[in-house]
């Protein structure tokens, strides 16, 4: 069996499970077109939408499918490539569409027929709420709708659905996940081997974009590369990398089929931790490996990240930062001064798997709730884990300033945090550890080769790693 059969006959059996859960109707997944940069014919890389991906496969822009519960049938619509596109364009990934085992395939005109034809006939029509606003207006055209109309009209029941879905991968996903880890170890063994002082950051940036490109894979995500780890989604590399400076990298390769990875390293630039680095960076590993012991099926991903902020609010206890009662501390969430964002989330066909419909629909659910106090209200994913769920774990310790200045200013934990201590730590940067994690029938499994985690590793690992052969 041919990898475009195989992969039809896994897009064909979703498809039948999709259409047995909805019972009756139809469900409608458009895909993503080419968006302009900055004129039509000079566009940004294309990504077609994670859910066509997952229930059709690799599909070309501006494809729509449908799915119909009560016939049993699926179709794919889209207007075949003209003379024109021919000519400025490779169009061969359109001979996919038509290849043995695909879904049907109709134009783009029978789909607007199709759809008017099932509203006369009062037929229910599922669609998720698009996460692009061209895609919105095309679907709303498509069904005759206005766009306020359409946002209303989303489907909670497919969105449900599909993330039930999604959620647990099958060991070929896994095996996908795994590829893009492969690629992404070895850009991370750039990023460490170039860790030294007169470096610029871009110029890391730009060998761990050619390594991924080189390997066949993408980045999944504009990737963080940065001396400034207090600045969380840092997207400039703009640095030259100084003596005893931290480089946080948080980067992550996409297979060709759309299969995410998302890992983080600090590095410290130089190969040495001072004192303070080291205590610190400790906290985070230790913090990163009490978790992983202890997730397994049933285990609420909330109860994780309280546990990650306990041990490094132990630490900071042990600086003299932080005074009393570290449960008493981690209860207040005063932690998220240091820990502003979630343990982690899920991850798959997008790097935040799934995001576009709605962290609370993902990562939460009747029993877990959302905590609205800064720092837990960051957390993505809250719920209980289950067999087969991919997920990040990244704990981190941030020291902020605009954010310190703030707590400070209005005094907030004023008797619990020294802020006089705190402070000598502004310009510190952060340290975030992260992996990916496969829950297991009894526990969990990182994911990926092994990559320098430990104090001890990083340390080893630095100015000695070569991006081996392919």
């Amino acid at each position: 069996m041919n990898a475009n059969l195989d992969q039809a006959v896994v897009c064909r059996a979703r498809r039948d499970r999709l259409r047995r859960a909805l019972g009756s109707g139809i469900a409608v997944f458009p895909g993503n077109g080419e968006l302009p940069r900055t004129f039509a014919g000079n566009s940004y890389p294309f990504r077609q939408d994670s859910n066509l991906l997952y229930f059709f496969g690799m599909a070309p822009p501006g494809v729509v499918g449908v799915i119909d519960a009560d016939s049993g049938t699926d179709r794919l619509y889209f207007d075949p490539p003209g003379l024109d596109e021919q000519i400025w364009q490779d169009t061969s990934c359109w001979d996919e569409l038509r290849a043995e085992g695909a879904a049907p395939t109709a134009g783009i005109a029978q789909l607007a027929e199709a759809l008017q034809r099932a509203r006369l006939e009062r037929r229910a029509i599922h669609f998720l709420q698009p996460a692009r606003t061209d895609v919105l207006a095309q679907l709303a055209a498509y069904l005759g709708m206005d766009c306020a109309e359409l946002l209303a009209g989303a489907s909670s029941v497919l969105r449900r659905i599909v993330i039930e879905m999604r959620e647990i991968k099958s060991p070929d996903e896994v095996r996908e996940i795994e590829a893009a880890l492969d690629v992404t170890a070895r850009l991370h063994r750039i990023a460490m081997s170039m860790a030294r002082p007169g470096v610029r950051e871009r110029s890391i940036v730009a060998r761990m974009q050619a390594e991924a490109a080189d390997q066949d894979m993408c980045l999944a995500y504009q990737p963080i590369c940065t001396t400034r780890g207090d600045v969380l989604h840092n997207l400039s590399y703009d640095k030259v990398l100084r003596e005893g400076d931290l480089l946080l990298v948080d980067i992550g390769a996409e297979t060709r089929r759309g299969y995410a990875s998302d890992i983080t390293r600090t590095t410290p630039v130089g190969g040495g931790f001072t004192a303070v680095q080291a205590e610190l960076y400790d906290a985070v590993y230790r913090a990163q490996q009490s978790v992983i012991d202890m997730l397994r099926p049933g285990v609420a991903y909330r109860d994780a990240h309280h546990k990650a902020a306990a041990v490094m609010s132990a630490a900071l206890t042990d600086l003299g930062i932080v005074r009393g009662s570290v449960d008493a501390f981690v209860e207040s969430a005063g932690y998220g001064l240091f820990f502003p964002h979630g343990l982690g989330h899920a991850m798959g066909l997008d790097v935040h798997d799934m995001e576009n419909l709605g962290e609370d629909h993902v990562g939460y659910d009747a029993q877990y709730r959302r905590d609205t106090r800064f720092g837990p209200n960051h957390l993505r994913f809250g719920k209980e884990l289950r067999e087969g769920m991919v997920i990040t774990v990244e704990p981190g310790l941030y020291f902020i300033e605009p954010l310190i200045e703030r707590w400070q200013g209005s005094g907030k934990f004023s008797g619990i945090i020294d802020y006089s201590k705190l402070r000598q730590l502004l310009g510190f940067g952060g340290i975030r550890i992260e992996d990916n994690v496969l829950i297991t029938a009894k526990g969990c499994r990182l994911l990926g080769p092994p990559m320098p985690r430990s104090r001890a590793e990083v340390g080893t690992a630095y100015g000695r790693h070569r991006v081996p052969k392919a």
